[in-house]
């Protein structure tokens, strides 16, 4: 469906060539787009394709609807981060793939489902993996692997994965290590 939306949106900015988006101004300050599931698909297309146009960097955030994501959607962001239950949700929308449980996923497992996740199109992907902390898998097959911390007193959970999301963005964006 979000293909016919997304074509319907091309022909639309054909016919108003001169009062189509100005893209560069919007874009002029950007240096990262975090992009989201809640957003409509077609929206997401539209803004990782100006974004990637630019070199600007695209990660995007596996939370929220689930709905399948495209291979060019895959192919069009530098970073997808899912948590290691959108990650297998994400694989099976693939494929035949039948979904194994997640309670207890080792490294090994996001491991293999990542790559699974890269063969469809994904460059890196950045699994989020709660007390047991994060994974990385490069493009280049390098793992990095950052051990998770445990808080006595959680209160509310609400957010923790953006505010991850957020810090790694950041963190890219200044240049430091990926891990």
């Amino acid at each position: 469906e979000w293909e016919t939306i997304w074509k319907k949106q091309q022909q639309q900015e054909e016919k108003t060539e001169g009062n189509s988006i100005n893209f560069d101004a919007i874009f002029q300050d950007v240096k990262c787009v975090m992009l989201q599931r809640e957003v409509p698909e077609y929206v997401n297309l539209l803004v990782a394709t100006e974004a990637k146009k630019r070199h600007i960097p695209i990660l995007q955030d596996i939370g929220g609807e689930d709905r399948p994501i495209s291979k060019r959607m895959l192919s069009l962001c530098d970073y997808i981060i899912p948590n290691e239950t959108e990650l297998v949700r994400l694989v099976r929308s693939f494929s035949s793939f039948k979904e194994e449980s997640t309670n207890n996923m080792t490294k090994e497992d996001v491991v293999k489902y990542a790559k699974l996740l890269q063969s469809y199109g994904a460059k890196n992907v950045l699994v989020s993996r709660g007390k047991k902390g994060c994974l990385l898998l490069l493009s280049d097959a390098e793992i990095i692997e950052e051990k998770g911390f445990s808080v006595d007193d959680v209160i509310d959970e609400t957010g923790a994965g953006d505010c991850f999301r957020a810090a790694f963005a950041v963190a890219l964006l200044k240049g430091g290590r990926k891990s």
